[in-house]
């Protein structure tokens, strides 16, 4: 490791006046030599000799006046280790670089030409890395753009997080901060300076290039074969207004729809539909064909996943109350085409109102588990204990736990109350525990969670309007997913929340105001907001993965059935038999399981975007991945980003210029241990034996001149 000396005076006199005491001593000498110097028996040198001798003695006492330290300050090897992240995120192929290389052109020649690399191996042990969707060890010969995205967050956690022996002093990365990860490395709670090197073009360079992106793509993730399916396609463009492109949605590489589109600077939307004619979960692409003049086409394409089924899905809805709820709710749910609807609305005790198909007449409620089995849906609004017998409750439970079949609650007084869905023990399939639920009133800010965003049920709701009243029920239950959160005052409450229960999927609501944004905020989009959210919700909870009454032995499932890249995805199988299975695979990848309550659980990170099939044993599943939007949505360099970044971790910020002060500025900042050795003249046993040494000879010597 590298060092560095300097030289400072000790001794607490003035230099000046020490070296005028030296000059006269020097004189005195000289003059007191003069009869020696004039004898000229024992030769020329002899008399000079003494004098220097003398002069030598003189020098090194004025020296111990002075006491020169000489101090060396020394970085220890292994002291310290930094760790170097180099983004190879496919934005970090935009060739807007000296001399048109890409950014990571412009990473390479930092690190190697400029000797950043060479700079911080003087101070530390480096630890380089290439990130994108994971970390892996960094090789500036081979290393790509390739990576579907940026996750900066998760790879300034790894390089934190990980176990060495040898502490880290610092994190130096070198990216253009568009990052696209689960996380934002703004939310981290860094502990140790980052130094990031900030490489790309501004804003400002960028806003002249002519370009064309898709920046969303909006469908229902929902579809039914052969049945029309309507995407809306947002296109954002610059500089091209007047040119006409064509927007496709493409399959397997095939344009299955296709449209002209006259560009408008700024935002626009296009519609597109297709038919689905396979079942099954399909992925797709949203594409505009690059125009001859467009500087980035790599932000053309975004995928998109839709789950095509092959038959309409049965729902069943009950509700014990009239109740806008009820008139809302079945008038849209009746013009969906995806779903074949049976509701029952009780206006008696002995007397209800039925419209649809499934239900017998004299029926207020399925009497048991192979009625319940015609519907892949049970949707329950206001109901009181009094409404169900026991055995039909038992077979609720067992049509959601163990045949797969889907349940939807709607919050309501009464189904809340202890006499409601508590007394028939359905409490137990919920995601919340329901004692000393209350009714909140005020206004309420609706916020979808991290994992609402993905989540099937809620994935695409972006802008929510807000609620007169919630429930406030109690914290959800272990292994339940928050999608939802209701904020008023000094808290927030969960407001949708989903479960995997058994071999079903249940989703609870925890609010019956939500009627409130058709019939007050149409005009806000509240029509839309409601249709959407149920739709989903509704299509979530009615997926089996397989026909009940043909379940295989063994079933695997994901938590949900789409992610961002990322994310973590956690895999269950499940069945009465599951000797001999101890991995997963996916993608030719294997991922090890663990016994977990009775079934077998087990977790790992896609490091690619598109549709995934899970394998364990004779079991199969399949999930998504999605492309994170972002990734060349933002495509300048994020410096304000960067530089919070460096700001809150007590780092600094440098860009490509400026990247060879990096080593100086760490070794500034403290970061790296430094050892400071001392050396005082005074202190060193050899200047006391040359000055007893030299006055010795010249005694000697002045005895045998006979100059005395």
């Amino acid at each position: 490791m590298g060092a560095d000396g300097s030289l400072v005076l000790g001794g607490g006199l003035s230099p000046a006046l020490v070296v005028a005491a030296g000059v006269g001593a020097v004189s005195l000498l000289a003059a007191g030599y003069r009869r020696a110097l004039r004898v000229r028996d024992f030769g020329p040198r002899k008399p000079q000799a003494l004098l220097a001798l003398r002069c030598i003695a003189v020098l090194l006492l004025l020296l111990f006046l002075l006491n020169p330290i000489f101090r060396v300050e020394r970085i220890p090897a292994e002291a310290r280790r930094v760790a170097v992240l180099v983004d190879s995120s496919r934005s970090m192929g935009m060739r807007d670089s000296v001399g048109g290389g890409t950014r990571l052109d412009a990473a390479r020649r930092i690190l190697r030409e400029e000797k950043l690399l060479a700079g911080l191996a003087g101070l530390a042990r480096v630890d380089a890395r290439a990130f994108d969707a994971a970390v892996r060890p960094l090789d500036l010969d081979r290393v790509a753009p390739a990576g579907e995205t940026s996750d900066l967050a998760g790879a300034l956690a790894a390089a934190i997080e990980e176990k060495d022996p040898v502490p880290l002093a610092a994190v130096v990365v070198l990216t253009d901060g568009c990052e696209t990860g689960a996380r934002r490395a703004a939310d981290l709670p860094v502990r140790v300076p980052v130094f990031p090197v900030g490489i790309g073009s501004l804003e400002e360079a960028l806003a002249e290039a002519p370009d064309v992106a898709v920046a969303g793509v909006r469908a229902d993730r929902r579809a039914l074969m052969n049945a029309t399916v309507e995407v809306k396609v947002d296109l954002r463009s610059a500089r091209l207004a007047g040119e006409t492109v064509a927007v496709e949605i493409r399959r397997g590489g095939q344009a299955i729809a296709e449209r002209a589109v006259r560009l408008e600077n700024g935002p626009q939307e296009v519609l597109l539909a297709f038919v689905p004619r396979e079942s099954g979960l399909q992925e797709f692409e949203a594409r505009v064909v690059p125009h001859p003049r467009e500087a980035v086409p790599e932000n053309n394409v975004r995928p998109f996943a839709v789950h095509v089924a092959a038959q309409r899905l049965r729902v069943f809805y009950y509700e014990g109350t009239p109740r806008w709820e009820y008139k809302f709710l079945t008038r849209e749910l009746k013009v969906d085409a995806h779903l074949a609807l049976t509701t029952l609305l009780r206006t008696h005790v002995d007397r209800a109102y039925q419209s649809g198909e499934g239900a017998a007449a004299d029926e207020l409620f399925p009497p048991g588990r192979e009625a319940l089995r015609r519907y892949d849906c049970v949707i329950l609004g206001d109901i009181r204990a009094a409404d169900l017998t026991a055995g039909q409750a038992a077979a609720l439970r067992a049509f959601v736990t163990e045949d797969g079949g889907g349940l939807v609650v709607l919050a309501c007084r009464e189904s809340l109350a202890p006499d409601g869905l508590a007394a028939l023990g359905l409490d137990a399939v919920l995601p919340v525990p329901l004692g000393g639920a209350r009714i909140l009133e005020g206004n309420f800010g609706v916020r979808p969670t991290p994992d609402g965003v993905t989540h099937p049920a809620t994935a695409g709701l972006v802008r929510f309007l807000p609620l007169e009243s919630v429930y406030g029920v109690g914290a959800p239950k272990p292994g339940a997913q928050v999608l939802l959160r209701a904020e008023g005052g000094p808290s927030d409450y969960p407001l949708a929340v989903a479960q995997r229960v058994g071999a079903g999927r249940v989703f609870f609501f925890a609010s019956d105001a939500d009627w409130k944004w058709v019939m007050k905020h149409r005009d806000q989009g509240g029509g839309e907001l409601f249709v959407r959210l149920w739709g989903q919700a509704i299509r979530w909870a009615a997926q089996r993965d397989a026909d009940p009454r043909a379940r295989a032995p063994v079933t695997v499932a994901s938590d949900k059935e789409t992610y961002r890249l990322g994310e973590t995805v956690r895999l269950r199988v499940q069945g009465p038999d599951l000797a001999g299975i101890r991995e997963a695979e996916v993608g030719g990848a294997t991922v090890p399981l663990a016994p977990v309550g009775g079934a077998l659980e087990g977790s790992f990170t896609p490091a690619r975007a598109g549709v995934h099939a899970v394998k364990a044993g004779e079991a199969s599943c399949e999930f998504f991945v999605e492309r994170p939007a972002g990734e060349f949505d933002r495509i300048a360099l994020q410096e304000p980003l960067l530089r919070k970044l460096a700001a809150a971790s007590g780092g600094q910020y440098f860009d490509a210029v400026t990247a060879r002060n990096l080593p100086e500025a760490l070794k500034a900042s403290g970061a790296v241990r430094r050892d400071t050795v001392e050396y005082a003249f005074a202190e060193w046993w050899l200047p006391f034996v040359l000055v007893v040494a030299a006055l010795s000879t010249e005694w000697a010597l002045r005895k045998r001149m006979q100059v005395m």
